[in-house]
């Protein structure tokens, strides 16, 4: 999934753990309650994006709960 534009796009509950999402677009996105363990995230724009019980590989993001 690497480049991927998920700009603004409803990936709620969506299981990324261990994708490779490097220099994907995820600006926009509704993230709430995805799992990105073990993601590549390198070069990902999370901009705007809505955190909250996201699994990330820096921890639960609950920012936007």
């Amino acid at each position: 999934l690497r480049e991927v534009n998920f700009t603004g796009a409803n990936l709620r509950g969506v299981n990324f753990s261990g994708a490779s999402l490097s220099g994907a677009d995820l600006s926009g996105a509704d993230l709430r309650e995805v799992n990105f363990t073990g993601a590549n995230l390198r070069n990902t724009n999370i901009t705007g994006a809505t955190f909250c019980n996201t699994k990330t590989p820096w921890g639960i993001d609950d920012s936007g709960c």
